[in-house]
């Protein structure tokens, strides 16, 4: 009985000192510890004492320390994954602001240039030529104004039309321009040929020479003292300015042109600016200017210089119906002491600046 105690007391020693070189409980180390030193008698004595559970204890202490194990490295895995998550999100979120600023932009951009080019409606939509083929279907006409989540106004804008629609559309304008200038010429025609049959001129007397002036013309651009005496050359000059210039222009002091080509040519320039992108706007200046600087001659007056070139230009862009009435106020109450041009009159085409008594009707 004793020897079976003693081997049972040996091997309870070995199984302390296996736990006691794992360092993991401190009673099984020091029960190790003691049981080297002793001798048998006394780890006999011990065993005797020990409870008969103690074994069974340990063997579960130590599943109990794996799975404790296990679960801690289990949690750092899941902490790992957490935090490479919540980086990422932050990472996400960067980039959700960072566009959100740049949507802010842009809808600040498009606000500013709809402001700049005002309300946009379909007609104003242009499509050139190539861009969109026939076969693009029709789609919807209104033009929406929505509200963003952010208060803001955005226009949305459909194609309405074809290319083929678009150039009928175009065509069709043209046409109605066309139509419009030809129904301004008939009527400017009219008008001048009832103003050159029907009309009395009631002109006043000629100016004696002591009161002509010969620094500049003779009456000023913007003078309304005499309204009531030339009331018809004002009231031409504002209706049908062209019929009245064309009777400057062909009055035989100046004869730049004769009366139906001066009518025709002025009115024709004036009407087509509209189809002609305003082309024929400064050559039809160029010709009123120089009738103005040949009145300037024909009457003595400075002419050629930079000075009067600017002020006519001036003045005709200015305010055109001044203009033809101070030069219809020149001709018509101002004699020339200039030989006029004549073809078959005085001097049978002499020199328009040879000096002479004034001429007769």
């Amino acid at each position: 009985m004793k020897e079976r105690r003693w081997l049972t007391t040996v091997a309870f020693v070995c199984t302390v000192a296996s736990s006691t070189a794992s360092g993991n409980w401190r009673s099984t180390k020091a029960v190790s510890t003691n049981a080297i030193n002793v001798n048998p008698a006394e780890v006999l004595s011990y065993s005797s004492d020990l409870p008969t559970d103690s074994l069974l204890e340990v063997a579960q202490d130590d599943e109990d320390l794996v799975q404790r194990r296990s679960l801690l490295a289990k949690l750092r895995v899941e902490e790992k994954a957490e935090s490479q998550e919540r980086q990422a999100l932050q990472l996400q979120q960067k980039v959700l602001a960072t566009l959100a600023q740049q949507q802010e932009s842009l809808e600040a951009r498009t606000a500013a240039l709809e402001l700049n080019e005002g309300a946009i409606t379909p007609d104003h939509i242009i499509i050139d030529k190539g861009t969109i083929g026939d076969k693009v279907p029709k789609m919807q006409r209104p033009h929406d104004w929505h509200q963003t989540s952010r208060g803001k106004h955005t226009s949305k804008i459909n194609v309405t039309e074809t290319e083929e629609q678009y150039w009928d559309r175009q065509n069709k304008s043209f046409w109605e321009q066309v139509v419009g200038i030809s129904t301004y010429m008939v009527t400017t025609l009219i008008v001048g040929f009832v103003y050159m049959q029907f009309i009395t001129k009631s002109v006043g007397p000629k100016l004696p020479d002591s009161m002509i002036r010969t620094d500049e013309f003779q009456y000023g651009a913007f003078e309304c003292g005499d309204v009531g005496q030339d009331w018809y050359i004002c009231l031409c000059a504002w209706c049908c300015q062209w019929v009245r210039w064309a009777d400057t222009a062909s009055h035989p002091q100046v004869d730049l042109l004769a009366y139906w080509p001066a009518l025709f040519i002025t009115a024709l320039l004036s009407a087509t600016a509209t189809i002609t992108f305003g082309t024929t706007m400064p050559i039809l200046l160029l010709i009123v200017v120089h009738c103005r600087q040949r009145i300037r001659v024909a009457y003595g007056l400075p002419s050629g210089t930079f000075s009067a070139l600017a002020w006519d230009c001036c003045l005709w862009l200015c305010c055109p119906c001044c203009a033809i009435v101070q030069e219809a106020r020149q001709v018509e109450y101002v004699e020339s002491r200039l030989v006029p041009y004549y073809e078959d009159g005085p001097g049978g085409g002499a020199n328009p600046y040879e000096t002479a008594a004034p001429y007769g009707p």
